[in-house]
């Protein structure tokens, strides 16, 4: 966004920062939904729940580099930090639209 036609509270929205917050979110939010549904394992989403993941979207921009692909890099980022479990239920059943339509909706609430 170009800072002189954005008003603060816009520009915050659409922040890199922000976005990768909400796509994290729909990725907890599906595991734990698949969980109750009985699809998923409770004890890997509880792993998932419980790690501790530093959403940075430098380490992303290198991964990108080379799988030229921003979804990929954006899980490749987070299953860096998650245990065995947790990371093989990331982005159970999902595609990257699903992730990129969903956190889209998402992004300007609260």
């Amino acid at each position: 966004m170009i800072d002189r036609y954005t008003r603060p509270a816009m520009k915050a929205i659409f922040d890199a920062d922000h976005r990768l917050e909400v796509m994290f979110h729909v990725e907890k939010v599906s595991a734990k939904v698949l969980a109750e549904k009985g699809i998923i394992d409770q004890q890997k989403v509880a792993e998932l729940l419980e790690a501790k993941v530093r959403l940075d979207p430098k380490r992303m921009d290198e991964i990108e580099e080379t799988t030229r692909h921003d979804i990929i890099s954006f899980l490749t980022m987070i299953s860096e930090q998650l245990p065995d479990g947790a990371r093989s239920i990331l982005h159970y059943g999902m595609t990257s639209q699903d992730l990129i339509d969903t956190a889209g909706a998402l992004l300007y609430l609260p």
